[in-house]
């Protein structure tokens, strides 16, 4: 057979009837005498039987205690920009992990997140929690504002504005010197809402008996008494508002613990009003989980009831549950902590009847007891106790005195060793706070270091154990809530500078830690180890330029805006400005010439080394002799190379006188030959044989020979 699933939301609501009366009784039964109990110790009371005469003094450890460790929680919460830091699990969320951190911080910073925290950490170290809401406004009430002294420009842009509705304008008088300037008023409305971070008293908060966390309890909420006004202007509904009665619970159940806390009774009459809106109602905002769709899955749920009665209001699914509790000191598997009130009440009450012990020992040493015959003595001046006054008696001295001695020295050790026992029990001692300086005499420095070591652990562990139950969720929720509802693009403030950021690129579910508390190095060794990192980047820059490998010059102001904030200034960019990669270009090509024109200026101004002048006269002079030999070589080349040149002209001359001798040679033997042909022709002619055909004697010659 299949298992059916689910509940419908009339058998959730009476559920929820029963389970919310239920925790309601649990936490008013069991820690109501323990809320009431530690304000009445707070405020310099205790639970002491006094007797009349005797000193009704109260040591005031519960108080001391507290007021001792809250500054010191608060210094190490709010010392840091991002109390919580977030782990990447992806290279793409390195980027803008630093501006998610920072953005969160501002958004709770904006919220009112001081007073937020010192409220709860106050609830925290007296009433063991103090209750933390979160949530989203979606229509936040308008807010009405009132401007004077405004130009006819600044009207329309007061008109034109999307935010901003006006319902008055008013010119100024006739008479009046300003009579060209108008006053404005109207409504300032949140377009899209607004996020919303509140603490509330402890009694007010409400959590199923067996629970071991808000997440796993049957049901959690925070009921209180408000206005039916207050409950339309959160978007609640409701048929017969009148019929949905009920009582402060500050009045109802809280009333020592209240009166303790204010100094005076609250009066319930106050609320009384014949006009509907201003009837006080009890309204309880229930947080659960509940399968209403009946598909296996239990999903959460926020519902509002209405009276004593817990009439249904209205209800709707939730992403996650609005309340985070801080506590000092939580104990496991319990969602109520332990407060440092619980850890000292009990030494304030013995410390308070040895202090009393002390008064009345030294008062009755000092106002010693008489016993006299009255017969005999003149009570009136028996019991005048001006110095010095005389006793009238009759006969012999008749007059005994009953001398108290005075014990309460001894007990002064006494009184000593129970602070110091106060103290080793929460960890917190007068010589770490500065609240003694005598507890710092006759020791050397490091017993001084360990004493204060000792405590500061102890005020790092509260710190610590307040971020991880109470900051981080309601980090967790600013962050979730910003990313859903708020504009993509925001701003935000680092390095001394408004950059503005895209939050879609932000991711609410990446893992966080804290950046404060136990873990984490102390103030001192924070600037020391920043101290060395700066004085090692300034070395490295120095010796190996601003384009070394090792860090630049946007590291170094990194490393100096830490500092600064570790100083308590909260912005480093009055003091140094934001080095970019540009500037850091320039800076470095800049530093490169005027370390060059340096060089060059220390050289030549630079006085004569006497080794060095000697060194650059022998290196001139050798240079000298190597400039004379190469000069001789080259007068030997030269003297070669001319001779060479004049045995060539001059074996030129003679070849060419040869060749012109040959030449009038050859002619004149040219002419020779010429001559004797000539001459054999002219013979020959001259020869009678030469007709008849006898050949001739002679040989034949070529012409021209």
């Amino acid at each position: 057979m299949a298992n059916e699933f689910g509940i419908t939301l009339d058998d959730a609501v009476e559920e929820l009837k029963a389970e919310v009366e239920e925790a309601i009784n649990f936490m008013w039964s069991e820690f109501e005498d323990d809320w009431a109990r530690a304000e009445r110790y707070y405020a310099g009371g205790c639970d002491l039987p006094s007797e009349a005469g005797r000193s009704n003094a109260v040591k005031t450890e519960v108080r001391d205690i507290i007021r001792a460790a809250k500054p010191n929680i608060m210094r190490v919460l709010l010392q840091a920009r991002k109390p919580v830091e977030y782990i990447p699990n992806d290279i793409k969320h390195a980027a803008f992990l630093e501006q998610q951190a920072l953005f969160v911080n501002q958004q709770f910073t904006a919220s009112g997140g001081y007073r937020i925290l010192s409220n709860a950490v106050d609830q925290a170290l007296k009433l063991k929690i103090g209750p933390i809401k979160t949530w989203w406004e979606e229509e936040p009430m308008p807010v009405y504002f009132k401007a004077t002294g405004l130009t006819e420009e600044e009207v329309e842009g007061y008109k034109n504005a999307p935010d901003i509705e006006v319902t008055e304008v008013e010119a100024g008088d006739d008479d009046d010197e300003f009579d060209d300037l108008y006053e404005v008023s109207g409504y300032k409305y949140e377009r899209n809402g607004t996020i919303q971070i509140e603490d509330f008293p402890v009694y007010e908060f409400f959590c199923s008996r067996n629970a071991s966390s808000l997440e796993d309890a049957k049901v959690h909420g925070h009921h209180r008494s408000i206005k039916v006004a207050q409950a339309i202007e959160m978007g609640l509904d409701y048929p017969n508002w009148g019929e949905l009665v009920g009582t402060d619970p500050e009045s109802k159940n809280a009333s020592d613990q209240s009166r303790s806390r204010r100094g005076y009774a609250v009066d319930a009459s106050d609320t009384d009003s014949d006009d509907l809106l201003q009837k006080e109602i009890l309204l309880t905002e229930v947080y659960c989980k509940f399968d209403l769709e009946g598909d296996g899955q239990e999903r959460r749920y926020c519902f509002y009831l209405g009276g004593t009665s817990y009439k249904y209001i209205t209800h709707y699914e939730i992403e996650d549950y609005c309340i985070d509790l801080v506590q000092q000191d939580p104990m496991p598997y319990t969602v109520i902590g332990r407060s440092l009130a619980d850890i000292t009440i009990e030494m304030q009450d013995n410390e308070t009847s040895i202090l009393r012990a002390i008064i009345d020992n030294a008062h009755m040493a000092n106002n010693p007891r008489m016993a006299s015959d009255p017969q005999n003595t003149d009570f009136s001046d028996l019991m005048n106790n001006a110095v010095g006054a005389p006793i009238k008696t009759r006969g012999t001295p008749a007059i005994q005195i009953i001398d108290i001695p005075f014990t309460g020295g001894a007990l002064i050790p006494f009184l000593q060793y129970l602070e110091d026992d106060t103290e080793s029990r929460v960890g917190i001692t007068k010589a770490a706070t500065g609240l003694d300086p005598d507890a710092l005499q006759s020791t050397d420095k490091n017993a001084v270091m360990n004493t204060i070591q000792m405590s500061q652990g102890q005020v790092e562990l509260m710190a610590r154990n307040i971020v991880e139950t109470g900051l981080m969720g309601v980090f967790r929720k600013v962050l979730r809530l910003s990313i859903r509802h708020m504009d993509r693009i925001q701003i935000v403030r680092t390095k001394g500078a408004i950059i503005p950021i895209d939050i879609s690129m932000f991711d609410p579910n990446l893992a966080c830690e804290p950046n404060v508390g136990l873990g984490t190095a102390s103030h001192e060794q924070k600037q020391a180890t920043l101290g060395f990192i700066l004085s090692k980047q300034e070395q490295i820059i120095q010796t190996m330029g601003l384009d070394n490998p090792f860090t630049n010059l946007a590291q170094m102001y990194n490393t100096l805006e830490d500092l600064v904030e570790l100083g308590g200034m909260r912005d480093p960019g009055r003091y140094f400005s934001i080095i970019t990669p540009e500037m850091e270009a320039k800076l470095a090509e800049a530093r490169a010439q005027e370390q060059a024109a340096a060089a060059k200026a220390a050289q030549e101004n630079a006085p004569p080394d006497p080794t060095t002048a000697l060194l650059q006269i022998e290196a001139g002079k050798g240079k000298l002799r190597q400039t004379e030999i190469m000069n001789t070589a080259r007068m030997k080349e030269l003297e070669l190379q001319y001779k060479a040149t004049k045995d060539a002209e001059e074996l030129d001359i003679k070849r060419d006188q040869m060749t012109q001798d040959r030449v009038i040679e050859l002619r004149a033997m040219g002419q020779d030959r010429l001559n004797k042909l000539i001459e054999r022709k002219q013979a020959a002619n001259d020869d009678p044989t030469r007709g008849t055909g006898t050949p001739s004697s002679e040989p034949k010659t070529a012409t021209g020979e």
